[in-house]
């Protein structure tokens, strides 16, 4: 077979394929051949086999933003699953419940009293006051240690 042969078995492959398929060129949605008068960017084209616009298609990428602003403010929130410093200094009773000392003075001296055998480690990556916390919270809730690994951060 020679080339010229073998280039018309092309040429006749891809006009069946085209025939079949339809036409997969759309023109419709080139600015560049269109005036500029002329684009609606609206304009659906059988070429794409959609039925979406392009304002469609900027409705489906900004409720993606939304919801991509969303899952970044979820993910802070669950990353906070567990009562900070702030939280039990600005709330007496959070402190109580989940510390067992009524107050947060009590909660300080007696995390000053005991801060010096709580050691940190890169492993667990929390500082003294949240291990200490964790340490209250096992005992005082008798919380599963699952349970406190997630609500920490820890594996």
């Amino acid at each position: 077979m020679n080339r010229y042969t073998a280039s018309e078995r092309r040429k006749e492959t891809k006009v069946r394929n085209e025939e079949a398929v339809g036409n997969t060129e759309c023109d419709a949605h080139q600015p560049n051949d269109l005036e500029p008068e002329e684009y609606q960017p609206d304009m659906k084209c059988s070429g794409t086999q959609t039925d979406l616009t392009t304002s469609d298609l900027l409705a489906v990428e900004d409720d993606y933003r939304k919801r991509l602003e969303e899952l970044s403010e979820l993910r802070t929130r669950h990353a906070k699953a567990y009562p900070e410093q702030e939280d039990l200094n600005n709330d007496e009773k959070m402190c109580h419940f989940y510390t067992g000392p009524d107050s947060y003075t009590v909660l300080i001296s007696l995390f000053q009293i005991v801060s010096s055998a709580i050691h940190e480690t890169p492993v667990v990556k929390r500082n003294r006051f949240q291990c200490f916390t964790l340490i209250l919270m096992k005992l005082r809730l008798n919380q599963n240690n699952y349970d406190l690994a997630c609500q920490f951060g820890v594996k």
